[in-house]
């Protein structure tokens, strides 16, 4: 994804909410944060990330900081390499969550 397409996606500029480095990478669609990310269920669920100057959308995060994205990245990320994170895409979340209200109301 483009950051163009990213922006209207996210309805907006691109703002930073977190910025780490990987721990580990197992695939170009499934890696894991470093000990700073928070340990929450589906903390970055929606949101988009940004490895190498490339864009995806976070579809999964589990606690123990293992993220899931689409599409794949085109190579597997390397460990230690920077990653961040932007708002998240309201969209994604009513779908993944199953809200049936207002979008302005979700929380980012």
């Amino acid at each position: 994804l483009s950051d163009a397409n990213i922006a209207l996606l996210s309805g907006g500029a691109r703002v930073a909410v977190f910025t780490g480095t990987l721990a580990a990478s197992t695939s170009g669609t499934s890696f894991t944060l470093g000990s700073a990310a928070p340990p929450f269920l589906n903390w970055f669920l929606g949101r988009v990330v940004t490895i190498g100057g490339v864009s995806r959308i976070v579809t999964a995060y589990s606690a123990g900081r293992v993220v899931t994205v689409t599409p794949a990245f085109a190579s597997t990320p390397a460990a230690g390499a920077s990653v961040s994170f932007y708002r998240t895409l309201k969209e994604y979340r009513i779908r993944s969550e199953g809200f049936t209200t207002q979008t302005d109301n979700l929380p980012e």
